[in-house]
Parts: C-alpha cells; sequence; structure tokens
C-alpha cells in the first residue's frame, strides 16, 4: 500500500488538523511515520470511547521532554494534630498528574490521592504521631 493510501485513510478517520503533528513526512522514515500514525490513531480512539480530551496528556507525556522529579517532605503543621506534605517538582516544565502517597503513623495506613500541578503542592493530613511517606506505592507514575 502507498504512503499516500495510508495517509488519505488516515485522514477520513481522524481529524485532518491532527496531521500538523507528524512533522516534515517526506524526511521521516517509513517506521516513525507509521508510528507517529499509529499513536495519533490510538489517542483518537481513546478520546472518542472515553468521551475525554487526552491532549494535555499527549503533550506532556509524548512531546514534552523529561519526566516529574519529585522533592516530598513532611513538617508538622501550626495545628496541634496536623502533618503538613509537600510535593515539589524539580524539573523545568511542570507536569500535571495524580499522585498516590502511603500515609503511616501509630494509628495504621491510609492512602491520599493527590492531585499535583504547581511547583510545590501542599496537604494537610491529620496525625499525631511521627508518620512515614511512601510516595506511589503502588508503581503508577513514572518519576524521579
Amino acid at each position: 500500500m502507498k504512503l499516500k493510501t495510508v495517509l488519505i485513510a488516515f485522514c477520513r478517520v481522524v481529524n485532518k488538523s491532527d496531521l500538523k503533528k507528524v512533522v516534515c513526512i517526506r524526511e521521516k522514515s517509513f517506521v516513525s511515520i507509521f508510528f507517529s500514525l499509529y499513536y495519533l490513531l490510538s489517542l483518537h480512539m481513546m478520546e472518542e470511547v472515553s468521551g475525554r480530551n487526552f491532549s494535555k496528556f499527549s503533550q506532556q507525556w509524548f512531546y514534552t521532554a523529561g519526566q516529574p522529579e519529585l522533592r516530598i517532605w513532611h513538617e508538622t503543621g501550626k495545628k496541634k494534630g496536623i502533618i503538613e506534605v509537600y510535593i515539589g517538582q524539580k524539573q523545568e516544565n511542570l507536569f500535571q498528574f495524580n499522585l498516590e502517597l502511603l500515609i503511616k503513623d501509630a494509628s495504621g495506613e491510609k492512602i491520599e490521592n493527590v492531585f499535583v500541578k504547581e511547583r510545590v503542592t501542599k496537604i494537610m493530613v491529620p496525625s499525631m504521631n511521627d508518620v512515614v511517606i511512601i510516595p506511589d506505592p503502588n508503581v503508577n507514575l513514572l518519576f524521579k
């Protein structure tokens, strides 16, 4: 099948403006073109099935170099029985993602789900004791 035929069929399935993401087609190898088209088609199908927009996701995870580099620390809060947990992003480009934190103290353990999007995200956790914080206990996220 000729490349032109593949591109025409692809344009019928995916919004033609998405082809701008397949840059300089003549200068790319066939394998590179194939994977670019496969990625765009898969992304389009995920959006259609879920009804969600994945443009921010694809921008940060496929088109932006790097990954989140996190620094996580905690301090005793100003109010008694509160621990302030900080999640800092050290890399240049900020990412947006959900992060699970396993919080362990003398009373037990619980998972806190935190949406991280700022340079430093702060959450407050009730605890009367010393805590141990384990980021991403189920290994859902790629970060340093």
